[in-house]
């Protein structure tokens, strides 16, 4: 993003409005209904990769290997459970504070690098308080079953309907509700995978195209 504004500061700002929408591998499958699947990170890439010990450790030293360009160390010890339902409820109680993608960062780097599990309740509270908000309103919110059924309804529908099978997948629409998830208004560019700032930069421009061949029709 500040390349592209940097490019093009004399014509246009591009400004994103990000919305995560809550995904699982199993879907809305009733495998991990009401139990944590006690794995590690670990464990799951050995079922992620080819089934081998070997391949897991490679693909940690792969991502590590990327990790350090930016000081980051992974634990891939930490507890993790495929239907994180707490921990994508607390993320959509989050974005009515306008605060979604802070505590998404603070609970990623306490996840990923911390062994901090995201599964557990007290890492939720903790990342919580820690971006500025109410740690016990948070903890009243999670008592509740509020926002069960939409993580739920999410799982299903970006399986079945959306045909989601890997993540993270970016999508980016030029109207304000477009996209899949939205009001499905106007096109959208779509980059899936992490990427490099080239790959967005990418699709940055193709939107802003696609923008100036709208503007100028």
């Amino acid at each position: 993003m500040r390349r592209f504004n940097e490019k093009h500061a004399s014509v246009v700002a591009l400004a994103v409005d990000v919305w995560r929408r809550p995904y699982s591998f199993l879907g809305d499958s009733p495998e991990g209904r009401g139990r944590i699947r006690n794995t590690t990170w670990h464990e799951s890439l050995i079922d992620y990769t080819d089934g081998t010990e070997t391949s897991a450790l490679r693909f940690e030293r792969s991502l590590n290997a990327l990790g350090a360009r930016n000081d980051v160390t992974f634990d891939f010890d930490v507890k993790t459970h495929w239907q994180p339902v707490e921990s994508q409820r607390a993320q959509l109680w989050a974005s009515r504070f306008g605060k979604a993608e802070l505590f998404m960062d603070r609970l990623g780097m306490a996840h990923f690098t911390q062994k901090r599990s995201a599964s557990d309740r007290q890492t939720l509270l903790a990342c919580a308080s820690e971006i500025g908000l109410d740690a016990d309103a948070l903890d009243a919110f999670l008592r509740t079953d509020e926002l069960n059924d939409e993580v739920w309804r999410s799982y299903g529908e970006t399986i079945r309907e959306m045909g989601i099978g890997s993540i993270p997948l970016f999508l980016f629409s030029l109207e304000p509700n477009g996209g899949p998830f939205r009001d499905n208004a106007g096109r959208t560019f779509a980059h899936g995978g992490s990427g490099s700032a080239d790959d967005f930069l990418e699709v940055f421009e193709a939107a802003w195209a696609a923008a100036k061949g709208e503007r100028e029709s």
